[in-house]
């Protein structure tokens, strides 16, 4: 399996693996993304270390080209567990160096549990699938899962948006951290409730994920590159199901922080914990009918959707009804 990093590539390949699942001294979190992130790029850092650079081509603490797509949260977790990485652009080429990299990472395991992997597919935006490894094996003579060269056709691919349709159902399976910091960080505000985010807010964190990491694409869409939801439209707010209601929830995010020059010397040692603030559950918006609305959001599934989005936060499915 060749892997060609020369020339830029469309692509948005998804990598789904399954996973058998050891029991652990102490309960998985209810939102796994963080933990799934440490695990890839932790394979990536031991055994594709030239890979760093492509996944992050802008710096260490610049946007990657990857996300996780965690399990729903707080989904339990026995001993099998499903997830996937969405790779973008030159990265989606090196799919079969970091497939590699991952089958030697697991006897490290997650989260101090044993894990075996079992399964792994390909899945493209055109909605072609590949069996890449069968019962713990990479499988020999597999074909190059498919990575887009036709971009226009890509963008064909896109969905007409309904007409009809009385709402956008936004159902936000990770947590989504759309909220400003100053938002996050008002603890009056939080325990009365984070605003839940307007239209605007979601169509402009899709729209600027797209031209950074898929430009090409965003292109063949003919989205312009300064491109902002229209003023009138931006603080048109969600109503949220009874059935599927929004809920507030605090995501613990453990991490070493990353040393400098400058800061090394200052920097207390050991990991820190914090609780980001952030919602999960289904989100319905009104259609507005201006241009890209249901193009956003439908790559949006693909892209993510506010921060945190490399750490599988942001997810959703979107639904008409």
């Amino acid at each position: 399996m060749a892997c060609r990093l020369g020339k830029r590539r469309v692509a948005m390949l998804m990598l789904t693996l399954d996973l058998q699942i050891g029991a652990g001294r102490v309960p998985l979190p209810a939102h796994l993304g963080g933990v799934l992130h440490g695990f890839v790029e932790g394979g990536i850092k031991n055994h594709a270390p030239h890979l760093l650079p492509v996944l992050r081509p802008q710096g260490s603490n610049q946007l990657a080209e990857m996300m996780i797509q965690p399990p729903p949260f707080g989904e339990p977790i026995r001993d099998h567990l499903r997830f996937g990485i969405i790779l973008y652009g030159t990265s989606a080429g090196a799919w079969p160096v970091i497939l590699r990299a991952l089958l030697e990472q697991q006897s490290n395991g997650i989260n101090g549990r044993y894990i075996q992997i079992v399964q792994v597919w390909s899945i493209n935006p055109l909605g072609q699938a590949y069996l890449l490894v069968e019962q713990g094996r990479l499988l020999e003579g597999v074909e190059e899962p498919p990575i887009t060269h036709n971009i226009q056709s890509l963008a064909d691919s896109t969905p007409a948006g309904n007409g009809f349709a009385a709402f956008y159902r936004l159902a936000f399976r990770s947590p989504l951290l759309l909220a400003s910091r100053k938002a996050q960080r008002d603890r009056e505000r939080i325990a009365h409730g984070l605003p839940l985010p307007g239209l605007g807010s979601v169509l402009d964190s899709i729209a600027a994920r797209l031209r950074a990491l898929e430009p090409e694409l965003a292109d063949a869409l003919n989205l312009p590159p300064d491109w902002t939801t229209p003023q009138a439209m931006r603080h048109i707010e969600p109503l949220t199901p009874a059935a599927s209601p929004v809920q507030q929830i605090a995501w613990e995010y453990s991490a070493t922080p990353r040393s400098t020059p400058d800061t090394e010397e200052h920097q207390p040692p050991g990991r820190r914990t914090l609780l980001i603030p952030g919602i999960v559950g289904d989100l319905l918006y009104h259609p507005t009918g201006i241009e890209h609305e249901h193009t956003l959001l439908h790559w949006g599934q693909w892209l993510g959707v506010g921060q945190k989005t490399t750490m599988g936060c942001g997810c959703y499915a979107l639904r008409n009804q």
